[in-house]
Parts: structure tokens; C-alpha cells; sequence
């Protein structure tokens, strides 16, 4: 219904300025994605808030969502799955930093070492991966993706490295960032299906 309302209200204006219609369906998608972005973040920063754990779950979402830019991935089949799974995902990959600091005492080195070994054999393999409603056509926009995901998994690795012994929160909050979204990575291309 919103959706509708939104797709009505720019289809009115698009025509009233002349735009094509397929102007007028890229500007009500690009404000549509906006907005579900928004709210998306939003409900992520509440449900942290009310659970004590806005700062883990934020740099988790930070960490996932520089990734998924360029690496991709599962999408749910509608923005406000996505939403939902953001809401409980991220305050839940939280409550997991606190617990493996506090358990774990942090991560060594090992640990991180294997995350990142981990991550880098992932994306390598699988990333990026494109979607029906997005497909990757051209080949070096593709390999340019990839080189782009193997990078900033290094960057986040190496920075990762230099705060090891000033926040152990943020550390782990980056790797489970990362492994989230390593996990949204599907063991076959998705156009494929």
C-alpha cells in the first residue's frame, strides 16, 4: 500500500515534468531504497538502545554493511523481512560481543587470524554475488567487486589488528559483522536458481 502510494505520488509528478517512465521507476525505487534504509536503521539503533547494546551492534552493522556493498548476497523477499531480520540480527550480534568478551576474554590472535583466513577463501570463491532484481552483467564491474570485497575485509582485518588491545568490543563486533555477512552468502550464485 505504501509502496502504491509512493509509486502514484511519483508517476504524478514524473508526468507533470515530463520524466520517462523509466525515470519516474528509478526515482520511486532509489526513494523507496532510501527510506526502507532508513527505517531499517532505525529499528536496528531502538531494539539496540532498549537492550544495552547500541555500540556493539552498531559496529556490526557498520562492518556487514561495508562488505555487503560490494560482496552482496541473500535479500529477503520483501524490505520489511529485511527490516525484521535487521532488528533482531544486529542487537543479537551485540549481546554476542559482550558474551565473548566477557567468556572468551576477547579474541586471540588465532582466532582472528582464522575469521579473516575464513572470510578471505568466502568471498574469494563466491563474491560478488548479484540477484535477479540487480544482476552483475559486465565482467570486470564483477571482478572489480570482488577485488573490492577481498580489500575491505583486509582493511577491517587490519584494523582489527591495531585496536586488539584498546577494545576487544569493537574487535569482536567487526568480526561478527563480517561472519554475518560471509553467511549471507549463498552457496550458489542466486540468479542461478
Amino acid at each position: 500500500m505504501f509502496e502504491e502510494y509512493i509509486h502514484k505520488k511519483f508517476s504524478a509528478l514524473g508526468n507533470t515534468i515530463g520524466q520517462s517512465e523509466v525515470a519516474i521507476e528509478k526515482a520511486t525505487y532509489g526513494f523507496l531504497a532510501l527510506i526502507y534504509t532508513l527505517i531499517n536503521i532505525i529499528a536496528v539503533i531502538t531494539v539496540s538502545y532498549v537492550l544495552g547494546v547500541l555500540y556493539p551492534a552498531l559496529i556490526s552493522l557498520i562492518a556487514f554493511a561495508l562488505l555487503r556493498h560490494y560482496s552482496g548476497g541473500i535479500h529477503s523477499s520483501h524490505p520489511l523481512g529485511c527490516i525484521l531480520i535487521s532488528a533482531l540480527a544486529f542487537p543479537l550480534l551485540g549481546k554476542l560481543s559482550y558474551f565473548i568478551n566477557s567468556t572468551f576474554n576477547g579474541l586471540n590472535n588465532s582466532i582472528l587470524i582464522l575469521i579473516f583466513i575464513i572470510s578471505l577463501l568466502v568471498i574469494s570463491k563466491k563474491a560478488p554475488i548479484d540477484t535477479p532484481q540487480k544482476p552483475i552483467k559486465s565482467l570486470d564491474h564483477k571482478k572489480r567487486l570482488k577485488n573490492s570485497s577481498i580489500l575491505i575485509v583486509c582493511l577491517l582485518f587490519i584494523f582489527s589488528l591495531i585496536i586488539q588491545n584498546h577494545s576487544q568490543i569493537t574487535l569482536i563486533s567487526i568480526q561478527l559483522g563480517v561472519i554475518f555477512q560471509i553467511l549471507m552468502l549463498p552457496p550458489i550464485n542466486i540468479r542461478k536458481q
